[in-house]
């Protein structure tokens, strides 16, 4: 199944969850969740398709989950909202919350977004709702793609992750490394986006040549010259390096204007380095999420 039709199950799914809301006893939160789910299945309906390669989604969930901080990720028509997947999926697991209590872990492959202001989980994520999607079946749910990860962010049992000193909710940190993902692909030197084809992006038996119709596809592309090694410190000339590794990213000051007088932080994006090649290999870190 392609990604747009991908695209169009889910939105057929949320839309069929609201009309089940629909006949149940109303209710003020039973009504406002189904209204929100007919909302984002709109949204759905017509949001920007993308698929990050693995290498490049190892560097987003570092630059997501470092900490660091990251410039604002200005939105425009074509990622109003979206549907993005992490092939491989994210290093980090969370707990779905279904109704019959069939609690699992599961993985996050994959995150949509819509702008619906009263409905977003945080206010430091700019009016977007997120919806979390994985892979893996659950069950008492009809075989799918991507499934709707149920995580109840009100009930005192809310899962939480570190991301650098500070230990935030799973769709904050999820957040975080959409936006990272999205300001990567328009960083020339680090990333690069295309539109996707059957013959590279499909199963190794694919033979069609033709384009995906609307998935934009966003790769890593690989520093050819490095100066810092994958200990942080000079790389040597002199060295054989067997793996890439990645040059974690940081703001900068910088001073402009008559005699320096105005100070300008500017973003020194990430990057992964090595031979060209060779496996990325991330630091060594474990997400650890708390209950």
């Amino acid at each position: 199944m392609t990604l747009p039709a991908v695209r169009m199950d889910l939105a057929a799914g949320l839309n069929h969850a609201s009309r089940v809301v629909d006949e149940q006893p109303r209710g003020t939160e039973g009504s406002s969740v189904s209204d929100l789910w007919r909302r984002e299945a709109k949204e759905l309906e017509t949001a920007s398709l993308w698929w990050v390669a693995p290498d490049m989604t190892t560097l987003a969930a570092d630059t997501g989950l470092c900490g660091g901080e990251l410039p604002h990720w200005d939105r425009d028509a074509e990622t109003r909202s979206g549907l993005l997947v992490w092939d491989g999926g994210l290093p980090i697991r969370v707990v779905n919350r279904s109704a019959d209590r069939d609690e699992r872990t599961v993985t996050i492959d994959a995150v949509s977004w819509a702008p619906i202001p009263e409905w977003s989980q945080d206010a430091d994520m700019d009016g977007v709702r997120i919806e979390l999607w994985t892979r893996q079946a659950i069950a008492g749910r009809p075989p799918s793609p991507l499934s709707l990860i149920t995580v109840r962010f009100s009930d005192g049992r809310d899962d939480t992750v570190r991301v650098g000193d500070h230990s935030i909710a799973p769709e904050l940190a999820i957040w975080r490394i959409l936006c990272a993902t999205m300001l990567l692909s328009q960083q020339p030197q680090v990333g690069s986006t295309r539109p996707a084809n059957f013959r590279e992006d499909g199963s190794a038996k694919e033979t069609r040549t033709r384009p995906v119709p609307a998935v934009t596809v966003i790769d890593l592309r690989t520093v050819r010259e490095w100066t810092v090694g994958p200990d942080g410190k000079a790389a040597s000339d002199g060295r054989d390096y067997t793996h890439r590794w990645i040059v974690r990213g940081h703001m900068r000051t910088y001073h402009t204007g008559p005699r320096g007088a105005k100070t300008e932080k500017r973003w020194i994006a990430p990057y992964v380095a090595g031979p060209e090649g060779a496996p990325l290999v991330p630091k060594e870190h474990v997400w650890v999420w708390r209950r």
